[in-house]
């Protein structure tokens, strides 16, 4: 997995066009994770499980469906933060994971993604994995 800064990421003004996207916005596209930050261990597995959904239907066609596809990009994004949250678990900080299952649930829940569910569905759906 390599690292590169956010402005190399080649789909970035797609994205721009389409969700309110800012200097913290992370991307994946093949090997390569699109940051302008450290990640923490939890957001590393997030970043990782999406490149492993991209290598199951190819990069470009995630991307063309994460773009296109609202019920796509809840599903893809579900799954990603149910690893996330499982590696925190793993790590039996009772208070630290309540922390990041609400962080995943605003983000969820945002414009990032396109108000795709309310916080209250997020969390619903995340805690019940």
């Amino acid at each position: 997995m390599e690292i590169k800064k956010q402005k190399h990421f080649p789909y970035l003004n797609n994205y721009r066009q389409k969700f309110p996207i800012d200097d913290n916005t992370i991307f994946v596209f093949e090997d390569t994770v699109y940051t302008n930050n450290k990640m923490s261990y939890d957001i590393v597995a997030h970043e990782f499980h999406h490149l492993i959904q991209q290598s199951r239907i190819g990069a470009k066609e995630w991307i063309n469906r994460y773009l296109e596809d609202k019920d796509f990009r809840l599903e893809q994004e579900i799954d990603a933060y149910k690893e996330q949250l499982s590696v925190v678990r793993k790590m039996n900080d009772r208070q630290e994971y309540a922390h990041i299952l609400a962080e995943c649930g605003r983000n969820l829940s945002s414009p990032l993604y396109g108000n795709l569910i309310t916080y209250q569905e997020a969390i619903k759906i995340l805690k019940d994995s």
